[in-house]
């Protein structure tokens, strides 16, 4: 959508953004949206317009994000090829080898991903 409002309505959540399951960033997204646009609210008190504006510009490129990520992890839950599909039950298992699983965790937590995930869109800015 080229916007997430019109006057005083506000689409928020998946109705908005429309995260794919496989960004499994839905419920997350859509309370973070919401706390946001609360923020915004409180910032621009008495301009409901400018609380809007303020609210998708900065929360508009996290959720964009989302979404591209969304199509990028699919793979991990739906397997595109015998590849695919094959790795997975060998990632599992390196997960629970020490020093295979903790060099892999290790990467996972220093990844743009998850720093996404975890930031706190409504008081990052």
């Amino acid at each position: 959508m080229d916007a997430w409002s019109r006057g005083r309505v506000v689409l928020v959540g998946d109705s908005a953004w429309c995260p794919s399951l496989y960004a499994a960033m839905g419920v997350s997204a859509g309370l973070a949206g919401a706390d946001l646009l609360g923020s915004m609210l409180h910032r621009h008190p008495g301009d409901v317009r400018g609380a809007l504006r303020a609210w998708e510009a900065q929360l508009r490129p996290h959720m964009s994000y989302y979404q591209a990520n969304g199509v990028e992890q699919r793979y991990f839950v739906t397997p595109g090829n015998q590849r695919q599909i094959a790795l997975r039950p060998i990632m599992a298992r390196s997960l629970r080898l020490p020093v295979i699983g903790n060099a892999l965790r290790s990467l996972r937590s220093s990844s743009k991903s998850i720093r996404q995930r975890e930031l706190d869109i409504a008081h990052a800015g």
